[in-house]
Order: structure tokens, then C-alpha cells, then sequence
């Protein structure tokens, strides 16, 4: 992979262009290769579940959004899971997609309607990436609460 620089350069000739030379501007392509990455496995750094609303109502929709950030290689899976083991099904993945540094983020999201046995539940949003060590994921938690302040969400490093 290579990409073109276009540098403009005010007040150099352009070869091409006859006459007065002292004014004219001359454009330039350089071919720049990308610097080899040096670190094949980079840990995410940023790992959460926020959700919307903040605080979750019975009988209302409750969106919960795993953001997975900065990690390398692109490879990455995320699952959900209620009450430590029914697994979420439906699921909607953002990504992963790379930013400028070359490193990654991938969002994961879950949708559903309050019922009044998920006032105490906890869905975990678990991780797996090749720069985790064994078991090979991390989980990030998050816990309900219809109580009036704000659901908890930590991360548990197996």
C-alpha cells in the first residue's frame, strides 16, 4: 500500500508553462509508503457498555452499545450474554473500522424492552482479541438499575 502527496510550492515554475516563470507555482507528487506497524498485537485500550436511556424504565426500549477501541490486528468478536450464560442473539455489530493511527474500534449493540425480571439482571458484553492473554477475552458488565441513578458497567478481567 502507498499513497500520493500532492505538495504546491508558490513561486516555482512549472516546466510545462512558457513565458514569465518568477510567479508561476509548480506541483509536485511524491509517493509515500506506510511505516510497517510495529506492535502485531495492541491490547484495546478503551472497553465499555453505556446505555440509552441512562436509566432504564420497565417497558421501554433500552439500547445497550459495547465500544471496543484502539486495538490490533482488525480480528475481533463480540458476544453478549444475560445473567452470566443465556446468550443475546440479536445483535448488531459497527465495524471494526480503522482510524488514522491504523488501529481499530468496533461497536456492538443490543435492543430490548424492559420487562420487570430485567430490573436486576446483568449482560455482559465479552470480548475476543489475540492481544488478550488465556483465556483469550475479557468481559465488561453491565449492571441494571430502574432505581433512578445511573446502571454500573465494569470490566472483569478473567
Amino acid at each position: 500500500t502507498s499513497w500520493q502527496k500532492h505538495v504546491f510550492c508558490p513561486g516555482k515554475a512549472r516546466r510545462d508553462e512558457p513565458g514569465n516563470q518568477e510567479n508561476k507555482s509548480l506541483n509536485d507528487v511524491t509517493t509515500v509508503a506506510p511505516k510497517p506497524f510495529s506492535n502485531p498485537n495492541l491490547e484495546p485500550s478503551f472497553l465499555k457498555i453505556s446505555s440509552i436511556p441512562q436509566i432504564p424504565k420497565v417497558e421501554r426500549l433500552l439500547v445497550l452499545c459495547c465500544r471496543v477501541e484502539n486495538f490490533y490486528p482488525k480480528d475481533i468478536n463480540l458476544e453478549w450474554y444475560r445473567n452470566d450464560g443465556e446468550q443475546v442473539h440479536i445483535v448488531t455489530h459497527f465495524g471494526p473500522f480503522s482510524d488514522h493511527s491504523r488501529l481499530y474500534s468496533v461497536w456492538s449493540k443490543i435492543e430490548l424492552i424492559m420487562a420487570r425480571e430485567d430490573e436486576r439482571a446483568v449482560y455482559t458484553c465479552r470480548v475476543y482479541h489475540s492481544s488478550f492473554q488465556a483465556p483469550g477475552y475479557k468481559d465488561v458488565f453491565y449492571h441494571i438499575n430502574t432505581q433512578g441513578s445511573s446502571s454500573r458497567c465494569f470490566l472483569h478481567l478473567p
